[in-house]
């Protein structure tokens, strides 16, 4: 492979999907803990409510909406807003997968857990390594190498079930 690059999802920001992902190089986010909580948003993002760099912002958990829960405990500063490119990268929120493991520690089934409540600059304290990933991009040096990585995957789904 000549590139993995993980990525996690499954929250939102007033409908905008949350990626997270690997640290980015510049001033994104470097998956540090002294910048946990930065985020950096594409253009649509940016654009539906003003948003403008330094704005703090709420994660939901799941797809958002009316009725969502949000992280409001453990709010994101807005440090980047991308340019528009004509992709679903405009319509998506950045963060670190560090971040993400972040927001949910004292979360359990999808919930947050009764009675819990981890303190965001506490949340650092913690082993934010994480520990899943919802999806991946691989980057391969050829189209041959495809076959070899189908039956490397199909494999080892085979075998953890």
């Amino acid at each position: 492979m000549d590139r993995f690059v993980p990525l996690s999802l499954g929250d939102s920001h007033r409908g905008f999907p949350v990626l997270a992902t690997a640290p980015a190089s510049g001033r994104a986010f470097d998956g540090s803990l002294d910048q946990l909580y930065d985020t950096v948003i594409g253009a649509e993002v940016a654009d539906a409510p003003g948003y403008k760099l330094g704005r703090k912002i709420a994660l939901s958990h799941g797809a958002g909406g009316p009725g969502g829960i949000e992280h409001a405990d453990k709010p994101f500063t807005v440090v980047g807003i991308l340019k528009r490119t004509g992709t679903p990268v405009d319509r998506t929120v950045h963060v670190s997968r560090e971040a993400m493991e972040a927001i949910h520690l004292d979360w359990v089934g999808g919930a947050p857990m009764p009675g819990v409540a981890i303190p965001a600059a506490m949340a650092r304290k913690f082993d934010l390594s994480p520990g899943q990933v919802t999806a991946a991009r691989v980057g391969l040096k050829s189209r041959a190498a495809v076959f070899g990585v189908r039956r490397f995957v199909v494999i080892h789904v085979i075998l953890a079930t």
